[in-house]
């Protein structure tokens, strides 16, 4: 089939203005989208609120909390994940929670990962520096891309398992 020239320009001038409604609509369904999923987000609870059940149901006070990153050690959880650390006025606690799905509805694999270390089986806490975990080969140089804190403490803690082992 033989188009004329001014066919040709007709249809690369229809050609490039569907392409600016084509980003228009790629947008508007991106904001419906984000507007659809965060009316289906599961209603947040309050800070205090949080705490008061963790202390109700661990039947402990909590003394502080902070934002960890797990990177391993114990014997039921090897992948590395990010969650809370928190002292609790009998054990030390570390809970991870469900980041749902993306702005796209893409949900990634969980798992849960919680555990208790009783106080009394704490043997030794310290810090180590990052660049030792790097140059040891457990943390990746650019594995915090998006951190907080410029120097994160990474915190060691020796303890004995409930079967009876030092970790």
């Amino acid at each position: 089939m033989v188009l004329h020239q001014a066919q040709k320009r007709r249809l690369r001038k229809l050609l490039n203005n569907m392409g600016g409604f084509s980003y228009i609509l790629i947008f508007a369904v991106l904001i419906v989208g984000a507007v659809v999923w965060g009316l289906k987000r599961k209603k947040t609870v309050s800070v205090s609120d949080f705490w008061q059940e963790r202390e109700k149901e661990y039947s402990e006070k909590r003394i502080l909390s902070s934002f960890s990153r797990y990177l391993g050690g114990h014997a039921r959880f090897e992948n590395t994940t990010e969650g809370l650390l928190f002292l609790m006025s009998k054990s030390l606690w570390f809970e991870n929670f469900e980041k749902g799905a993306n702005i796209f509805g893409f949900a990634f694999p969980f798992e849960k990962v919680i555990f208790r270390i009783p106080l009394s089986r704490i043997g030794q806490t310290k810090t180590i520096p990052e660049k030792e975990l790097i140059s040891q080969g457990i943390l990746h140089p650019n594995m915090n891309v998006r951190r907080v804190n410029r120097r994160p403490e990474y915190l060691s803690v020796s303890y004995i398992d409930e079967w009876g082992r030092e970790k």
